[in-house]
């Protein structure tokens, strides 16, 4: 029974003994596989620890680390990269690698800076910019606003150049009328230069008549100023749509006679009338069938 109970107690010491060693080794081992990982700590790749542990072969039943072999795995997706590491480690400032030391050192970053005198001239120089162009928005807006006062002056001008005719109902009734006979075949401006040359002849009192219907039935020695007088045309005739519109924008004010005083057409003249009116007028210019003189 003694000799039972002193195996059993040295059996159990001898357990005590190996739950010890393999309780020592497995903390080596760790100790060991965590200076390795941290000799690594360097490189930017993912640093896996393989230790092979096998049995003793002297005592068959102790765990032994017979192999400890650090194995680096370099792949895209597991390596990251410098400026990914640095973010990680140095909150986003760049950083590179110290060859010698194996350690990650911080760069200085050149932040653009600039003095009070470079700040001040660059702020002179953009406020100088942003007045030229305002200047130059000035200067358009004045041109356009003197561009407007002239375009109002002209139509004031061309309004008060506008004087408006007035004629009894006789002198506008003869007026209509040697119009249609005298130019019922022409455009309406053509009707308009013939309305003018009559009121013309009013203006000029020295050398005409100072009414329409005298200007319009002046004669001189049987010889009437107008033809269609002589003829008999001014009675036969009837008055358009047209002539109505051509004197009334006459009466209103429209002159584009240049001064006329006379106009004939040299097609039915008589050739000592057309003598006459080139020898003794200067001609202006030629409108339709209708050549005007002054």
């Amino acid at each position: 029974m003694r000799h039972r109970l002193l195996i059993l107690k040295r059996n159990t010491k001898a357990c005590i003994r190996k739950k010890r060693t393999i309780i020592t080794n497995v903390i080596g081992t760790s100790m060991m596989a965590i200076c390795l990982l941290t000799s690594q700590m360097g490189n930017a790749g993912v640093t896996k620890i393989y230790a092979e542990i096998t049995t003793a072969p002297e005592t068959g039943d102790i765990w032994n680390v017979t192999d400890v072999k650090p194995k680096v795995k370099n792949t895209e997706e597991e390596q990251p990269s410098e400026q990914e590491l640095a973010k990680d480690t140095l909150c986003g400032v760049p950083s590179v690698k110290n060859n010698n030391q194996d350690i990650f050192q911080i760069l200085p970053v050149p932040f653009p800076t600039a003095s009070t005198g470079e700040a001040i001239m660059e702020e002179q120089t953009v406020t100088a910019f942003h007045a030229e162009e305002q200047n130059k928005d000035l200067e358009v807006m004045q041109q356009k606003k003197i561009q407007q006062k002239t375009k109002k002056i002209a139509k004031s001008q061309n309004k008060k150049s506008k004087t408006t005719i007035s004629l009894n109902k006789k002198d506008k009734a003869v007026l209509l009328r040697i119009v249609e006979a005298e130019a019922g075949t022409e455009d309406l401006k053509g009707k308009m230069l013939v309305a003018n040359v009559v009121l013309n002849r009013v203006n000029h009192k020295n050398e005409f008549p100072d009414n329409v219907s005298d200007v319009v039935f002046d004669h001189t020695g049987g010889v009437y100023q107008f033809s269609p007088i002589g003829d008999g045309r001014y009675w036969r005739v009837t008055i358009s749509e047209e002539t109505k519109e051509a004197v009334r924008r006459v009466l209103c004010g429209e002159d584009e006679s240049k001064g006329a005083l006379y106009f004939m057409a040299r097609e039915y003249a008589a050739a000592h009338n057309v003598n006459w009116f080139d020898q003794s007028l200067t001609r202006l210019y030629k409108h339709g069938g209708h050549e005007f003189f002054r």
